[in-house]
């Protein structure tokens, strides 16, 4: 089943119940699903952790490693306590989103369910499988994970090229939104439970690694400021193909990825430093790859 792509209205009526699924969006800051959530009387935020990140799969390799469930870990926690100074949480689930969510729905009698646009076949066919099990449920996916809205490319639904030069000469001088600001305030918790209490035997222990990264928009926007306090920007594209080396690429993908970052707000930076500090091919370059990234998680997964 096809999710409707929904054009958010403006209006100040708010909605009695909503769940915010949260996904690849880990932060309060530009934040748009977050947004649009907001504007409930009472409000559910969850987080589902699927079983099938752990099984084996290609390779007989699981999706998500040690390294990424640290990171995702990281990031869960750093959510949660950004929502806690807000009298929010983030409730956390060891269960398939198309399982639990349904369940969250139907014990809270929610009315809409809001999550970013999703783009992957997993969290799509979720999606449908909710709807389908839910067909008065209002779904509403919200663009925040990529720079543009779809409603701003200037391509037909189903028309985006596929090659990366054609849609990058169509994009590359579009008008970018603005970032929003954190929420100064949510509406009020649907329920005080704090989620799962006890972690399923399939979840990983928890392991000290020699990964650089942790997770979080904390540590996302401080790479974030650390990046462009300095000339590593007017030197990007000559070494950021070098994976070794802390100072060599961005190092930004893994909190864009997870949405702990928001790319309008690199973009914002970006602008920012090449206004006041100094614009070259590197710093342009930046732009570039930026759009590359915007194309794969605008085209939905076949």
């Amino acid at each position: 089943m096809k999710i409707p792509s929904t054009k958010i209205p403006v209006t100040t009526k708010l909605a009695p119940r909503t769940l915010y699924w949260v996904t690849r969006d880990l932060r309060l800051d530009d934040n748009p699903a977050l947004g649009i959530a907001a504007q409930s009387e009472s409000l559910l935020i969850a987080f589902c952790v699927d079983p099938h990140w752990f099984s084996p799969i290609r390779y007989q390799l699981p999706s998500t490693g040690i390294h990424r469930w640290n990171f995702i870990q990281e990031s869960l926690s750093d959510l949660n306590s950004s929502l806690l100074n807000l009298d929010q949480q983030l409730l956390v689930y060891y269960e398939r989103p198309e399982l639990k969510l349904v369940q969250l729905i139907r014990d809270y009698q929610i009315q809409r369910l809001v999550c970013s646009r999703q783009f992957g076949w997993d969290e799509i066919q979720s999606l449908a499988s909710i709807q389908k099990q839910l067909p008065d449920l209002t779904i509403e996916q919200v663009d925040g994970t990529t720079i543009f809205d779809l409603q701003q490319l200037p391509f037909a639904p189903g028309e985006i090229p596929q090659t990366y030069s054609c849609f990058r000469r169509a994009v590359e001088n579009l008008p970018v939104t603005s970032p929003k600001q954190v929420p100064d305030s949510l509406p009020s918790p649907l329920t005080e439970t704090p989620g799962s209490l006890s972690r399923p035997s399939w979840i990983p222990d928890p392991q000290n690694t020699a990964c650089p990264f942790r997770g979080g928009e904390s540590e996302a926007l401080q790479h974030l400021h650390q990046y462009f306090s300095g000339k590593l920007p007017l030197h990007y594209k000559e070494v950021r193909n070098e994976l070794a080396g802390w100072d060599n690429s961005s190092k930004m993908s893994p909190w864009l990825n997870n949405g702990c970052l928001s790319p309008r707000r690199l973009r914002t930076v970006l602008d920012n430093y090449e206004q006041t500090r100094q614009r070259n091919e590197s710093t342009y370059w930046l732009w570039v790859e930026l759009l590359w990234r915007c194309l794969l998680y605008t085209s939905p997964s076949p």
